[in-house]
């Protein structure tokens, strides 16, 4: 069996923590028999088609055009050129393609590629925002937003949520898209539990990671921590 991973996100050199879960994804496919290549997309930037081993993994990167706001409020697709470039790597016989990270415009051209390609597509969701109904403070855009994502997303083939709470937010909507939760996992190597009395803490320290908006609920730590 062979796998493209397509997204917009994924580790580097300069950045090798940034989206790991994705690489550690890709790695444990290719550790249980399934050929995965990743497709980065690399919007605003124009090269030729690139190839590269990362970690193990095979990168193919892509530049395409960067948004505007045109795309942003009217459904459109890649260019051509664009739509051409990710069409010549799918000429490899892959069994299935799986969205990780890009917006609709890049989606749109993806689904439509695979149907033509005869490629099971999967959509991976990795967070709340499956249709993020936690934003309010533009909310007729995000409602516009919204009938488009239920339009793309019923035209794949499953969903792939990081846990059953998003899964559950994408089946309120779809019902007809086939859903699974695939956890983040953790590296017991390199995370392991200590046993440790609060007492012998001289300063509370506390660590939190997640992206700055209200939806990770920091203000709550800070609160308990106060």
């Amino acid at each position: 069996m062979r796998a493209l991973f397509i997204t917009t996100c994924y580790p580097s050199k300069e950045y090798s923590q940034y989206c790991i879960f994705l690489e550690q994804q890709a790695q444990a496919l290719k550790r249980s028999g399934v050929k995965t290549d990743v497709l980065l997309l690399c919007e605003g930037k124009s090269f030729d088609t690139q190839r590269e081993t990362y970690n193990g993994v095979d990168i193919i990167k892509i530049g395409i055009a960067e948004n505007t706001k045109y795309d942003l409020l009217f459904p459109t697709e890649l260019s051509k050129c664009d739509r051409d470039k990710i069409m010549s790597v799918l000429d490899v016989d892959y069994d299935n393609v799986s969205f990780h990270f890009g917006g609709l415009k890049i989606l749109r051209s993806v689904i439509k590629i695979c149907k033509l390609k005869k490629v099971k597509l999967f959509i991976h969701f990795h967070g709340l925002n499956v249709w993020q109904e936690y934003s309010e403070k533009y909310k007729l855009l995000y409602d516009y937003y919204r009938i488009q994502k239920k339009s793309l997303y019923s035209k794949a083939d499953a969903a792939v949520c990081v846990s059953k709470k998003v899964a559950d937010k994408f089946s309120e909507r779809i019902k007809t898209v086939p859903t699974f939760t695939v956890y983040n996992g953790v590296n017991t190597e390199f995370f392991k539990c200590e046993e440790r009395s609060f007492s012998d803490l001289k300063k509370l320290k506390v660590l939190t990671v997640g992206n700055l908006i209200a939806i990770k609920g920091h203000n709550y730590l800070i609160n308990a921590v106060s």
